[in-house]
C-alpha cells in the first residue's frame, strides 16, 4: 500500500489573506462595494477586522493600517480565491479605487 503524500503546510500569506476575506465577509458583507478609506474606517470600530487588516498592512511606523499598503496588498490578491472568496476591483470612486468580495 502506498502512503498518502504529507499534507503541505498553507502558506503564512494564504492564511492572512483567508482572515481578511473572512472578516471582510462577516463586517462588511459580500458584494458590497468599498474605498479603501471605507474598509479602514470600518476596522478600527471591530478589533478582529483591524487585526486581520493589520497583519497584511501596517504601516512602517507601526500602529496603524497603511492604505498605500492595502491598496497594494488588495492588487496582488484581486481575483484570487481563498476560502471560497475572492476580491475584485470594481473601478473607482472620486479618484479611489473600490473593491468588493464575491462568492
Amino acid at each position: 500500500m502506498l502512503a498518502a503524500p504529507a499534507a503541505e503546510p498553507i502558506p503564512r500569506r494564504s492564511l492572512k489573506a483567508a482572515e481578511v476575506l473572512v472578516q471582510w465577509k462577516e463586517h462588511l458583507g459580500i458584494s458590497s462595494v468599498h474605498t479603501i478609506q471605507e474598509l479602514v474606517g470600518r476596522a478600527v470600530n471591530v478589533p478582529t477586522f483591524h487585526t486581520a487588516l493589520m497583519n497584511v498592512a501596517a504601516s512602517k511606523a507601526g500602529g496603524i493600517i497603511s492604505n498605500d499598503r492595502l491598496g497594494h496588498w488588495l492588487k496582488r490578491v484581486e481575483g484570487r480565491i481563498v476560502s471560497g472568496l475572492r476580491l475584485v476591483r470594481m473601478g473607482s470612486q472620486h479618484g479611489h479605487s473600490t473593491w468588493s468580495l464575491k462568492q
